[in-house]
């Protein structure tokens, strides 16, 4: 007659199956200690394979089992769904930014070139009301500013600005690159304001998701493609 098997073989059975699971984990190379669809599926047929016929596994253990390995699968689904749409996403996002190449866009930056016989156009970004507006324009070679504009009092919100390339006495400067101060006067303190400025751009790095770079002209460092304020 042969033994009965019982709670502890049934014990024993499903740890030998974890412990299966946990040796494959190193030549996978995967560091999820989580259990996949696959691993639940062999676990819970193990279970059956070996419960007790004196006290075998009540219907709403296997029912509830069941209702796990479905939320198992269905998580699994929802991954594979939600990878399928980010690389659709980011593949997009590469179309867009290759389109840009050889355009001109307005990104957050400080530096622009300046083209022969051209014109730079920007923005300042100004948080609240002010009394007084200045914009001051350097180019690479001095520390004093070739340009100075008053522009005066301002309400909040993005202000376009231009520069037709003309310092404070009305001489054509040459092509290369300048950098651009916008400030405030607050109690007699100068009070930096952000720029965004019209640059060329020259190619695209290809990332991950979310991480799309132009290389813009004159512009020191890469600049993600969501920074982009406007398309010229």
């Amino acid at each position: 007659m042969s033994t009965p098997i019982t709670n502890n073989s049934n014990t024993n059975a499903t740890n030998a199956v974890i412990e299966k699971y946990q040796l494959q984990q190193p030549k996978q190379n995967n560091t999820n200690t989580e259990l996949g669809k696959n691993q639940f599926l062999e676990l819970m047929i193990t279970q059956m394979k070996h419960q007790d016929p004196l006290n075998p596994q009540k219907n709403e253990e296997f029912v509830a089992q069941l209702a796990q390995f479905s939320s198992v699968e269905g998580i699994t689904n929802l991954n594979q769904t939600v990878e399928s749409m980010a690389s659709a996403f980011n593949s997009s996002q590469a179309l867009q930014a290759s389109a840009l190449v050889g355009r001109k866009v307005l990104v957050p930056t400080s530096y622009t070139e300046l083209e022969a016989g051209g014109k730079v156009v920007g923005m300042v970004d100004i948080p609240q009301p002010i009394n007084n507006l200045f914009v001051e324009i350097y180019s690479s070679s001095s520390n004093q500013p070739i340009k100075q504009m008053n522009l005066g009092k301002q309400p909040a919100g993005e202000l376009d600005i231009s520069w037709d390339g003309k310092d404070n006495n009305n001489q054509t400067q040459p092509a290369g690159k300048y950098q651009f101060k916008a400030y405030t006067l607050i109690d007699g303190k100068q009070v930096p304001l952000n720029t965004l400025l019209g640059a060329n751009v020259n190619s695209v790095t290809l990332g991950g998701l979310n991480n799309v770079l132009l290389n813009v002209e004159g512009v020191q460092g890469e600049v993600r493609l969501n920074e982009v304020k406007r398309i010229q």
